[in-house]
Formats: C-alpha cells, sequence, structure tokens
C-alpha cells in the first residue's frame, strides 16, 4: 500500500520520493552497508557515488533509516552524513524486521531529548520490507 508523505506517525516518505512513486518513476533504495557486524556505519561518500550514479540513468535513489522511532523514506544529505556519523558514535544500531518494533519503541522514548539523534541502520530484510510499505518495487 501507498503512504502520502508524512501520513503516518511511524513512516515518513519524503515529499519527492512520493511523488517519484507515485508517477510510476523507477525508484531504487541504496542501502547503508555495515563496515563490520559490530559497528553499523557505511561509508557516506560510496552511498552519494551510487545515488549520483543513479541519478544520472534516471533512477530516483531513496535511502530508508529508522530515525528517533520514525522509519525514513528518502534521506537528505545532512541525514545521510549524520548516520554515517551515529556509526562511528554508537548512536546507529542494526535494525532487522525483527528489531523494528523494539527500535522504534526505544527510539521514540528518546525523541524528547536535546541529544543527537539515533539511528537504526536497516537491513536488507527491513529495507525490503518499508520499501514495500511505502509502495516502492524496485530494490537494490
Amino acid at each position: 500500500p501507498l503512504l502520502p508523505a508524512s501520513s503516518s506517525g511511524v513512516i515518513d516518505v519524503t515529499s519527492y520520493v512520493f511523488t517519484q512513486v507515485a508517477s510510476y518513476v523507477l525508484i531504487v533504495i541504496s542501502l547503508a552497508i555495515p563496515n563490520n557486524p559490530v559497528n553499523v556505519f557505511f561509508d557516506h561518500q560510496v552511498v552519494r557515488e551510487v545515488s549520483s550514479i543513479l541519478r544520472a540513468k534516471g533512477v530516483v535513489p531513496a535511502v530508508i533509516a529508522v530515525k528517533n522511532g520514525q522509519c525514513h523514506v528518502g534521506l537528505s544529505d545532512e541525514e545521510l552524513a549524520d548516520l554515517a556519523l551515529a556509526g562511528e558514535e554508537g548512536r546507529a544500531v542494526k535494525c532487522s524486521t525483527r528489531d523494528l518494533p523494539l527500535i522504534l519503541a526505544r527510539q521514540a522514548v528518546a525523541e524528547g531529548s536535546h541529544e543527537a539523534p539515533i539511528w537504526g541502520a536497516t537491513t536488507v530484510a527491513s529495507t525490503m520490507r518499508l520499501a514495500h510499505m511505502a509502495g516502492i518495487e524496485t530494490f537494490v
């Protein structure tokens, strides 16, 4: 089911991604790749380069992650940079489908604090699930 942008307290689909999905423009999800199984972080520059290549081919990339108790479909460059930094600082946790309810609940409690955002770096399984919920059919 396609969710309108920002329609749910749990999932936030950026308006640009939502418009592209509604227009049936091909959407590709670029994944954050953990550097190791203990510290979940990725090379922000690689994600930006892959996204740039995809855009040049007419594809709309949308990175999916969990931030402070809300699933985000489509991250800004600033959010991508913070997600990468969060992995290095221990503010990001690996988030598979089975972990989503716990991560969402734990992060929602932390949302009221004035500290830096807490991130859930989605695995292939949870990214696929959230992409499906947002109406995205193409996935890499």
